[in-house]
């Protein structure tokens, strides 16, 4: 769970968007309108992927390639389908993405 003090949090989400990839860098002009992701959203987000990359942690035993293989096909189950991210942050034209939303996204355990 994304705990700490709102500067903590904050420096959390801007380490998981570099982890899966994001760009600090600004679409176009063109490209551009807000995709909103509110506070309970973005902390939701942050905790289910800490959640699968812990699980994948401890799935993976002692690190050895055929045990991390293993984590890696069941964690991927539990992954929303590619490119779930670029959809996320599609622009929305104002639309709110709300905690419920993006646990939509994710398989249940």
């Amino acid at each position: 769970m994304l705990t700490g003090t709102h500067d903590e949090q904050c420096e959390g989400l801007e380490l998981l968007a570099r982890l899966v990839g994001a760009s600090g860098e600004r679409p176009p002009k063109a490209e551009q309108s807000a995709t909103l992701i509110n506070h309970d959203a973005a902390v939701r987000l942050y905790d289910l992927v800490a959640d699968r990359c812990r699980q994948y942690d401890a799935l993976s035993g002692n690190g050895n390639a055929e045990a991390r293989g293993e984590a890696r096909t069941k964690i991927e189950d539990l992954l929303p389908p590619d490119g779930w991210l670029g959809q996320v942050l599609l622009p929305s034209q104002g639309r709110i993405l709300s905690a419920d939303y993006v646990g939509a996204i994710f398989p249940s355990r």
